[in-house]
């Protein structure tokens, strides 16, 4: 509006066609250009911005609405809410009007506040760390055979399928959930689910024993030393239940314990591996430093002797030189 009225006011447009541009009649055209000459370009604003609406609720009414929303109706939707007050309290609001009022009481989070992202979980460091069992239940022999399921080990490190397995009802979930030995002749740790057996009713001992004793291994060295050395080595270690516990084994839960101590009783005490062969321990550490120093030198000499071999200089070969080529009438017609 202020362009077009400075235009008339100019003298570079006519009343008639700021009136036809601004969609209004002559009359308010003029009144306008009066607001102007008085009051300045400011005067033309609108009189009712900034001020409140002339319909608002009251803040009494408002205030009464969220105190009946908070103390009756805090666990419903704007929409709900509005019906019951109507309902119940015969205040009749608007459900966008109650939207606002509980969104800034903090009552009521919209769908965009709401959203919850899911933090991905990163994968184990090293592969049999942990190994995942998925399986489904088909009749994957058509009429050949009963329904069964067929069960697939995904290590978790590589994504890749270490083991697959038929499952019928004859054979026990503990035969099918360690299928394998220890990669290498060395361990590594393997997690399964073991509350579906449980809550099935099948027999569940016998894999919450050999996880019991996967955990006792692990609790004798870290991950790094563990997987040095020999399983059989491992494997003659005494790590009963009744001798070791299961308190300070890391690899074990909550839930495990509470089976545990249900099965088993409780033990007469909680250790770990490290602790009960103390000695052992040193003597292996020991040995794995001196491997380590020696695959650390043997590394460096290697380092070393590639390194000479490019300092040395190589000839080139020494090329043969071509005969002298013909001149004349006979060396253009032989090509020579």
């Amino acid at each position: 509006r202020i362009e077009i009225l400075s235009k008339v006011i100019a003298g570079r447009m006519t009343l008639l066609s700021a009136a036809h541009v601004l969609d209004l009649s002559e009359r308010q055209v003029r009144r306008l250009l009066e607001r102007i000459g008085t009051g300045g370009a400011a005067s033309i604003r609108h009189k009712a911005i900034g001020r409140p609406s002339n319909n608002r609720i009251s803040d009494r009414v408002r205030d009464y609405a969220v105190t009946l929303v908070r103390e009756r109706y805090a666990d419903f939707g704007p929409t709900l809410a509005a019906e019951k007050l109507a309902e119940r309290d015969g205040l009749r609001v608007s459900r966008e009007t109650l939207r606002s009022w509980m969104t800034e009481a903090g009552i009521w989070l919209s769908r965009k506040q709401r959203r919850t992202f899911h933090q991905p979980r990163l994968r184990r460091e090293a592969y049999g760390e942990l190994v995942q069992i998925d399986g489904s239940e088909h009749r994957w022999f058509e009429d050949r055979g009963a329904p069964c399921s067929l069960l697939v080990f995904v290590d978790d490190a590589t994504g890749s399928t270490a083991s697959r397995t038929i499952l019928t009802s004859a054979m026990p979930w503990p035969a099918v959930t360690f299928p394998f030995p220890p990669p290498g002749g060395r361990w590594r740790s393997r997690s399964a689910r073991r509350s579906g057996t449980r809550k099935a009713g099948t027999e569940y001992q016998d894999l919450l024993r050999e996880l019991h004793h996967l955990a006792a291994m692990s609790s004798y060295a870290g991950y790094g030393i563990i997987e040095r050395l020999p399983y059989a080595r491992l494997a003659s270690l005494d790590l009963s239940y009744d001798r070791i516990g299961f308190e300070r084994l890391d690899l074990l839960g909550v839930t495990d314990g509470k089976w545990m101590r249900e099965l088993w009783g409780e033990p007469s005490d909680h250790s770990t591996a490290a602790e009960l062969y103390e000695d052992m321990l040193a003597a292996d550490l020991a040995r794995l430093d001196a491997d380590w120093k020696r695959e650390d030198a043997e590394r460096m000499v290697r380092f070393l002797d590639d390194w000479n071999k490019e300092d040395e200089v190589e000839t080139p070969p020494t090329r043969e030189t071509a005969p002298p080529s013909r001149r004349g009438l006979l060396g253009w017609l032989f090509r020579r």
